[in-house]
């Protein structure tokens, strides 16, 4: 009958017909373990694409803003940080209101690719009325380091009761579209 050997105390297995079953065992092994790491290093991915332009973006830039036609509308300083914090200082962007000529404009940006991001920024002063000034932006980082893209200024009310992530809860004062273009300030 061969030899036989004690797998637990209610089944006795032939040597033969276990070793032809430990390969298989083996790989089902294996796949319990490697699966679940498998998984976690795409959710790695996944998370980390929201990074992946970081290292090229961080810094500060000195930017030319341009309207719809082309026509100069106004220069800003913009600084972009390694946690992904973004600010946004616009010499013209108030230009008649509340006696003042600059914004103050603090924010977050997100990588959208390993070259694009895109970032939301908002002021809270920009008006006497209490309007909130919500610019959307999309840019890329060319290979010299220097930014292109656009964004758009919204003008929201009421300040009390507008939440600016949800556009639905605002009312829109006033919009503007802007095109960009933004060259690294040396260290």
């Amino acid at each position: 009958m061969g030899q036989r050997t004690w797998i637990d105390q209610r089944t006795w297995i032939d040597r033969r017909a276990w070793i032809g079953f430990f390969p298989a065992f083996l790989l089902l092994l294996s796949l319990l373990v490697a699966l679940p790491v498998a998984a976690a290093a795409a959710d790695g991915k996944r998370k980390g694409a929201g990074l992946a332009c970081r290292h090229l973006i961080v810094g500060g830039y000195l930017s030319t803003s341009e309207n719809p036609d082309g026509s100069y509308a106004s220069r800003s300083l913009m600084t972009f940080h390694d946690d992904g914090a973004m600010e946004a200082i616009d010499a013209r962007q108030f230009a008649g209101v509340v006696d003042t000529a600059f914004s103050a404009q603090q924010g977050r940006y997100r990588c959208t690719g390993r070259r694009s991001v895109s970032a939301t920024t908002l002021d809270f002063g920009f008006s006497d009325a209490g309007d909130i000034g919500r610019a959307d932006y999309r840019l890329t980082v060319k290979r010299d380091g220097s930014l292109v893209g656009e964004f758009v200024l919204r003008i929201l009310t009421p300040l009390e009761t507008c939440n600016p992530f949800d556009l639905a809860t605002c009312s829109e004062e006033a919009r503007f579209e802007f095109s960009f273009t933004a060259i690294r300030m040396p260290d």
